[in-house]
C-alpha cells in the first residue's frame, strides 16, 4: 500500500510539471522495496504514460525530421561506443 502512495505522489508531480516523478519516486521507494523492485515498478509505470503521450502527440509527428533525429541519435550513439 505504502508504494500505491509512493507512486501517486509522483504521479501528481509528473501532472504538475512534466517532469520530476523519478525524483519523488525513487528516494521514497527505496525506502519500501528493493531498489531492483522499485527500478521496475517505476519502469513499468513510465511506459503506461508514454503511450499515453504518443497517442496524443502522434497527429503532429513530422515523420521525416523524426527519422532524421533518431538516425542522428543511432550514428552518434554507435560513435562513442
Amino acid at each position: 500500500m505504502p508504494l500505491v502512495v509512493i507512486m501517486s505522489l509522483a504521479g501528481i508531480v509528473y501532472g504538475f510539471a512534466g517532469f520530476g516523478a523519478a525524483l519523488v519516486f525513487m528516494p521514497l521507494a527505496t525506502t519500501v522495496v528493493d531498489p531492483a523492485v522499485a527500478i521496475a515498478a517505476f519502469s513499468v509505470s513510465a511506459l503506461a504514460s508514454l503511450v499515453t503521450i504518443v497517442l496524443q502527440a502522434w497527429p503532429n509527428v513530422d515523420i521525416k525530421e523524426t527519422v532524421t533525429l533518431i538516425g542522428a541519435a543511432f550514428v552518434t550513439t554507435l560513435n562513442g561506443v
